[in-house]
């Protein structure tokens, strides 16, 4: 039933009430004559009747209508007074237990209409609502808001969030797929009905699908900011556990290894090679020993021209 049909008909059963109080308390005061109209009972009349017969004797009778008015507004006034501080008493009593055990519990449905995430078309999947007897809901979010899902492994975030998800959103992604269960499931409804590019990029993958990605052509050559993109690729080479450089043998690999890369780099730029990667540079490092490297380095001419 709507909040606003329960509070009339609250008010209807409270007028209900008083005007039956009223009604009874003046039949009383009038002896119970048989004038008064409205009798069902013997000395029982009608919740309304008070209505007609102040419209009919109020004139003839007014000190009367107004001494019953009076003691019975001053009635109902002393037991609301009692009736909310009773009710406040308990209440408050009640009150300091209510979270001995935690505050958390499954959203109402006014809970989750607030979140305006349900019957929604678009956005991600966040969950779902059963209403008693009725279909499931499915409860969606598009806003700005940051989304997290936290479970226990297997227990269902994959198939029922993260996939229903992607097989609905039509904008770009960025899925990090351990597994490559994401991608064997939505990748061909993303390419063909959502109009995506669609890469995969998995480095250890030996059947060579997988897509390629070579971070030193990221490097910005014959600028002032390729010393630091080189160093900033060699630090995560080199230091794995991200405590930093520590001893002279460390940071020294991490100069020998930044110059090496450049170095190859200018060699392809000057020379018109395709950029190398890593593997280049690892199979320099196998293929002459290090004072051949050494001795290479310094000897070629680079033609380092740094633009800003």
């Amino acid at each position: 039933m709507p909040s606003k049909i329960k509070k009339l008909l609250i008010l209807f059963i409270i007028f209900t009430i008083f005007s039956s109080i009223t009604t009874q308390f003046l039949a009383y005061t009038f002896n119970y004559q048989e004038s008064l109209t409205g009798e069902i009972y013997p000395h029982i009349y009608q919740p309304y009747a008070c209505i007609e017969w102040h419209i009919n004797y109020y004139k003839e009778f007014e000190p009367i209508f107004l001494n019953v008015y009076s003691q019975v507004l001053f009635g109902f006034s002393l037991f609301a007074v009692v009736y909310m501080s009773i009710f406040l008493l308990f209440k408050r009593k009640e009150q300091k237990h209510l979270n001995v055990h935690g505050t958390a519990h499954w959203a109402t449905k006014k809970e989750i209409e607030a979140t305006h995430t349900l019957n929604r078309k678009d956005g991600l999947y966040i969950g779902g609502w059963k209403e008693k007897r009725k279909a499931l809901h499915y409860l969606r979010h598009n806003g700005d808001e940051h989304v997290i899902a936290f479970a226990p492994t297997r227990s269902g975030k994959g198939v029922g969030l993260v996939i229903p998800t992607l097989l609905s959103w039509s904008e770009s992604t960025i899925v990090l797929d351990i597994k490559g269960e994401n991608y064997a499931i939505t990748a061909g409804w993303r390419k063909h009905y959502a109009n995506n590019k669609i890469f995969k990029f998995n480095p250890n993958d030996p059947t060579g699908e997988s897509s390629k990605f070579n971070p030193l052509a990221e490097i910005r050559l014959n600028t002032t900011y390729e010393i630091a993109d080189t160093e900033n690729i060699v630090i995560m080479l080199l230091d794995e556990k991200g405590e930093g450089l520590k001893d002279f043998w460390e940071k020294g690999g991490k100069t020998f290894l930044s110059s090496l890369i450049l170095h190859t780099l200018y060699i392809a730029k000057n020379e018109y090679h395709p950029t190398p990667s890593l593997s280049d540079i690892y199979k320099v490092l196998n293929s002459k020993s290090l004072d051949e490297i050494l001795a290479d380095m310094s000897s070629y001419y680079h033609n380092q021209e740094t633009q800003t």
